[in-house]
């Protein structure tokens, strides 16, 4: 596997318990990320985050769903306030076969209504090849405000600073990580916190700033403390982009890919 960091890598964090949020970060706007979905527990406690790969298939972290039968949650597509958007229901998960990559894609019974005015959506990018590896990334969600805090009722967004491969290695994550955050999230910083695992790690296309390029996928470290204090801790771990976003071109439905992307 191919540890270098000129190649774009997955966003990724194990976890032994809880899910991820955005702390601090600011309010997204209402539009451009409409393939940002809700993972939510039949009950209607917020689970994770996860994003829009075809028709009828959503890509989020493995962890939060590996211990859940098809019928303990559902997907809400299409919303900015958290618990808003058209519900859609899991056919089956497949995972990816290498569970360090910590990624999944779940099956939905029906295809998504993309002509949906009051529940608007789109696919997310998925890269056709490695590019260099940018020096920011973008990522979303609807994650808790802080700890112990209430998932944010309507969608966040962050900006997070790659950190630098050989600094990341000082954490004692595997070899295979990548880092992403502030040391110490100063005064309007923020950083990931807990319940935006599964939602995507991306950049914008810069000629059409209303469509993203897949990244990764973001999940939080069990290692996490306190959202204030925690920094690249909590800004995230990824493995290897190339690898996952082969698999996800093969196992997504086509057309899976905007050809603005390729």
């Amino acid at each position: 596997m191919d540890m270098k960091a000129y190649y774009l890598k997955l966003f990724f964090i194990f976890v032994v318990s809880g899910v991820v949020c955005i702390h601090r970060g600011e309010w997204a706007p209402k539009h451009p990320y409409n393939f940002a979905v809700q993972l939510f527990f039949n009950n209607g406690t917020f689970l994770c985050g996860g994003s829009i790969g075809s028709e009828d298939q959503i890509l989020s972290a493995l962890h939060c769903v590996e211990n859940l039968d098809k019928y303990d949650f559902f997907i809400r597509v299409g919303g900015y306030e958290l618990g808003a958007g058209r519900i859609y229901y899991v056919d089956d998960i497949l995972p990816h076969p290498d569970i360090r990559y910590d990624a999944c894609i779940i099956n939905l019974t029906t295809k998504i209504k993309f002509d949906d005015k009051e529940h608007p959506s789109q696919i997310i990018g998925i890269p056709s090849m490695a590019t260099p590896l940018p020096s920011t990334f973008l990522f979303i969600g609807w994650g808790r405000v802080g700890e112990k805090q209430p998932p944010a009722p309507f969608l966040k967004m962050i900006s997070l600073p790659r950190v630098p491969f050989e600094r990341c290695q000082r954490f004692s994550f595997p070899p295979s990580c990548l880092c992403a955050g502030f040391d110490i999230p100063a005064d309007g910083q923020g950083a990931p916190c807990e319940a935006d695992s599964g939602g995507a790690l991306f950049t914008e296309n810069p000629f059409l700033l209303w469509k993203a390029k897949f990244k990764g996928i973001l999940s939080i470290t069990s290692e996490k403390k306190d959202c204030d204090k925690s920094g690249i801790v909590n800004g995230g771990i990824s493995t290897t982009q190339p690898l996952v976003s082969r698999w996800l071109r093969q196992k997504l439905h086509k057309p899976h890919v905007p050809q603005i992307f390729e």
